[in-house]
């Protein structure tokens, strides 16, 4: 019996990605990891991509370390 896959939407992906790695994830960093290679892509039109749903669940995305303005300032100074 043949595996029927299943794509989703960007707004999916993201979400689908939102909620499996605990902060949100926007629809154009999928875009992001589909044209780097990473989430495999259908086109539906000349504008939408669908996301191997498969490839999505298998992604998790670290959130970005929020830079601390005050160090950064204090050093800045200390170099002048």
């Amino acid at each position: 019996m043949a595996n029927k896959k299943e794509w989703i939407s960007g707004r999916e992906a993201a979400d689908l990605l939102t909620e499996l790695s605990g902060h949100k994830i926007d629809a154009s960093y999928v875009r992001m990891l589909a044209r780097e290679g990473k989430i495999k892509t259908r086109a539906v039109d000349g504008r939408t991509n669908e996301y191997l749903k498969e490839d999505v669940e298998k992604r998790r995305v670290k959130a970005k370390k929020k830079r601390d303005l005050t160090t950064a300032e204090s050093k800045s100074e200390q170099a002048a």
